[in-house]
């Protein structure tokens, strides 16, 4: 059975590199949260943002300043990890992108 072959890697020195392949660039952490927040949300009915600062043991004012960065708040990885477990997502890094989806062994704990 023949199999699509892989595109080629990029490896040139020229070659322009991903926005998040630059120095000084970060993950946008409050943006993970703020999609994994939401898919824990959808999960079940009835879940509100005060049951996942219960779940997180953190005031319910972290949850909404880590999804929005104001007063320059950011998720911790840990935190992000857990949403990750529980929603049965992972995050996937790509050199120009950063995406949600879903992890294929989905082990949820929720």
């Amino acid at each position: 059975m023949a199999t699509d072959p892989m595109p080629p890697a990029t490896t040139t020195a020229d070659a322009p590199l991903g926005v998040f392949a630059q120095p000084g660039q970060s993950p946008p952490l409050n943006g993970l949260f703020r999609q994994l927040r939401e898919l824990w949300v959808e999960r079940e009915r009835g879940r509100t943002y005060r049951d996942l600062a219960g779940l997180l043991e953190v005031p319910p004012q972290h949850v909404s300043q880590w999804a929005t960065g104001s007063d320059g708040r950011v998720p911790p990885w840990a935190v992000l990890m857990a949403l990750c477990q529980w929603t049965g997502y992972r995050i996937v890094a790509e050199p120009d992108r950063w995406m949600i989806e879903p992890s294929p062994q989905s082990r949820t704990t929720s």
